[in-house]
Parts: C-alpha cells; sequence; structure tokens
C-alpha cells in the first residue's frame, strides 16, 4: 500500500510539474507577442505623429507674401536683384502691354529666379477692359497669350486692376468671375498695401502703410508696384524685407497658398 503512495505521489509531483511548465510556456509566449506589437506599432506612432507636427508646424507658420503689380519696368531688375540677395521669392501681376523686346529677358529672369507670375491684364485701362464682359475677356486673352509664350508656362494667377471688389468689375463680375474659373485661373486680392501707386509716396509712408497692417495676419499679401515710377518701393524694398524677417515672417510666392485671398470670399 505504501509503495502505490509513493507512485501516485511521484505521478502527481511530474504531472504538476507538467502543468507548471505549460502555464509558464504560454505566459512567457503571450509576453512576447505584446511585446512585439507593441514595438511593431512604436515606429509608426511615431512617424504619424512627427508627420503630424510638421503639418501643424507649416500651418502655424508666420509667411508673408510680397506681390508687385504692374511691371515689367524699369525698376523689375532691382526689385529682383533685392529678392536675390535675400533669398526669397515674389509673385509679380504683369501688364500684358509691357512685356516688349527689350523687356522680354527680364520677365525670363524673373521665373529662372523662381518667382511667380499672373496676369494683370493687357491694356490696364478700366474704361477699356472693364467696358463688357466680353471686352474684358478679350484683352485679358491678350494678355494671356504674350505672357505664357515669354514664361514659358501656362499662369494659374491673375490680380484685377484696383482688386475684385471695385465698381467696374461689379457691373460684369457675375460673368467674368466663373468666365476665369472654367480657365483654371485663382484672382488673388491682397490684406496689406504700401499705397506706393497713390498720390506722392514717400520712403516714411510706404513703411508706415505696411507696418500698420500687416501683423494683424499670419499671412500677409502685401500689394506693392512694380511700374516706371516706383523707384521708391524698390528702393524701400530691403527695409520691408528685413521688418517682416525680425518679425519672425518667412517668404512665399502666391502659387504655394493653400487658398487665394479674396475679397468676395474672405
Amino acid at each position: 500500500m505504501q509503495k502505490y503512495k509513493k507512485i501516485l505521489a511521484g505521478l502527481m509531483g511530474v504531472f504538476l510539474l507538467f502543468v507548471c511548465f505549460r502555464v509558464e510556456y504560454y505566459t512567457y509566449k503571450l509576453q512576447s507577442e505584446e511585446t512585439a506589437l507593441i514595438e511593431e506599432s512604436q515606429p509608426v506612432a511615431s512617424c504619424v505623429t512627427e508627420e503630424n507636427q510638421k503639418e501643424k508646424e507649416k500651418k502655424e507658420q508666420k509667411v508673408a507674401y510680397l506681390t508687385f503689380d504692374d511691371g515689367p519696368s524699369c525698376n523689375t531688375k532691382r526689385v529682383l536683384d533685392v529678392l536675390n540677395a535675400y533669398q526669397i521669392n515674389a509673385t509679380f501681376f504683369l501688364i500684358g502691354s509691357n512685356i516688349t523686346p527689350d523687356t522680354k529677358p527680364i520677365v525670363e529672369r524673373m521665373v529662372k529666379e523662381g518667382n511667380a507670375v499672373g496676369i494683370h491684364t493687357y491694356s490696364h485701362e478700366a474704361n477699356k477692359m472693364y467696358a463688357s464682359a466680353e471686352a474684358f475677356e478679350k484683352d485679358f486673352l491678350q494678355a494671356e497669350d504674350i505672357i505664357n509664350a515669354t514664361t514659358g508656362q501656362k499662369a494659374r494667377l491673375c490680380r484685377f486692376p484696383w482688386g475684385s471688389a471695385n465698381n467696374y468689375l461689379k457691373k460684369i463680375d457675375s460673368q467674368v468671375l466663373p468666365w476665369l474659373e472654367e480657365k483654371g485661373y485663382y484672382y488673388c486680392d491682397w490684406n496689406v498695401s504700401a499705397e506706393d501707386s497713390i498720390g506722392t509716396p514717400t520712403a516714411y509712408s510706404i513703411i508706415r502703410n505696411i507696418k500698420k497692417d500687416y501683423g494683424r495676419y499670419e499671412h500677409p499679401i502685401l500689394l506693392m508696384h512694380d511700374s516706371n515710377t516706383n523707384c521708391l518701393t524698390a528702393e524701400m524694398l530691403p527695409d520691408i524685407i528685413v521688418m517682416l524677417k525680425q518679425d519672425g515672417y518667412n517668404f512665399d510666392t502666391l502659387d504655394h497658398m493653400e487658398k487665394p485671398y479674396q475679397y468676395a470670399r474672405n
């Protein structure tokens, strides 16, 4: 009898050892699988977090957009020289009739150096181009032909002389705006003006007009002019750039703006 008890006790011991081994094995296996899953998920989570952070930083970044209307002119070279010196780009809205054999090289340089080009009509004469929707379309297409031929690119940006809220355009905007959109154009207005084509601007007035408004926007769009009479604008451009840089702004062109600034929609 005693002998059978010893055998039974031995068998029970073996059984218990077997059970303990199986429990330990499955516990280890489960922990290993959980660890592997955590390790696999960590790089993905890290990557997603990093991408989200970059996207957030991009949206929060202060970006200024320098824009110049009415070129090309005798001042365009000087403007480009300043932009090149500071290694930034701007957006130029060109008047088609200003592109001649003499000014063509400066427009080509404009594009080559990474600046954006948009259409600012051909004539820039209110009574002519805003006379009717048909008159505007004819004027615009004339500008489109010469600007695209000069740059070797298809323009996508445009700006109405005196902006999209001017009284001339209001009479025909129900026809003109859909027409431009059908052609794939984005019209661009501004939220900061140097007022350098009004009256008799001075160096002080140009800086004052920009300074009083740009700080209100994370993405200020500065309206300046590049006509033959705007020598002072080109002269003050370094001061304008430094002022914005010191206030933490970077610079970009309007073709990179996620949503164009338009008076009717902002």
